[in-house]
């Protein structure tokens, strides 16, 4: 699905995208993923264009943030929501791409 699709899934079962607050958030995140589960997953990183900061979907701002090297690059001038690979690092990608996602 695609990033605001994926919002809408996790919001219409009484939840969210995965909010990452800590490094405990992160390990508790990848742990809850399924046995052999090898794909990047949309979180609920995000910002709106290339010159705001990066919130969550719950609205609070990112304080912690694994990217991986030389991320978030906005390449292609339209990157602009966050998943994250299942070794833990994130990278910025176009919200329209459809990707696995994760509610929590």
């Amino acid at each position: 699905m695609s990033w605001t699709d994926a919002q809408t899934y996790c919001r219409q079962h009484h939840s969210d995208l995965a909010t990452v607050n800590d490094q405990t958030d992160l390990d508790e995140l990848l742990k809850s993923l399924p046995s052999g589960f090898r794909d990047s997953m949309w979180i609920g990183l995000y910002r709106t264009n290339a010159f705001t900061t990066w919130v969550f979907s719950d609205g609070s701002k990112s304080l912690f943030s694994p990217w991986s090297p030389s991320q978030p690059n906005n390449a292609g001038g339209n990157q602009y929501c966050v998943y994250s690979s299942t070794a833990g690092y994130w990278n910025d990608w176009a919200c329209l791409d459809k990707l696995p996602f994760i509610c929590y």
